[in-house]
C-alpha cells in the first residue's frame, strides 16, 4: 500500500528539477550553437560548467544514475571536442 502522504504533490522538487531541466537545455543548446559556429572553446567551457552543476545537483534534484547519463554524454563530446585541437 502506498501511504497518502506518498502521494502528496511536491511543488518545490518538482519546481527545482524543472529549473534543472531547462538550464541543463540551455546549456547543450549553447554549446551545439558554439559548435556550430566553430567555437569550440566555448562549447568546451560550457560543457565544464554543465559538468560542475551535474554533480552539484546529483542527489538533489537529479538521481546519481541520471548524473552519470548526462556526465558520460558530456565527457564524450568534451573528448571529442579536444582532441580534434
Amino acid at each position: 500500500m502506498i501511504a497518502s502522504s506518498q502521494l502528496r504533490w511536491r511543488p518545490q522538487a518538482t519546481t527545482r528539477r524543472a529549473t534543472f531541466s531547462a538550464w541543463a537545455m540551455s546549456i547543450v543548446f549553447a554549446a551545439i550553437a558554439a559548435i556550430s559556429r566553430g567555437s569550440d572553446s566555448a562549447a568546451v567551457g560550457q560543457l565544464s560548467a554543465f559538468l560542475n552543476e551535474v554533480n552539484a545537483q546529483t542527489g538533489k534534484t537529479i538521481t546519481a544514475a541520471q548524473a552519470q547519463v548526462l556526465a558520460n554524454g558530456a565527457r564524450s563530446i568534451l573528448a571529442a571536442l579536444t582532441s580534434s585541437r
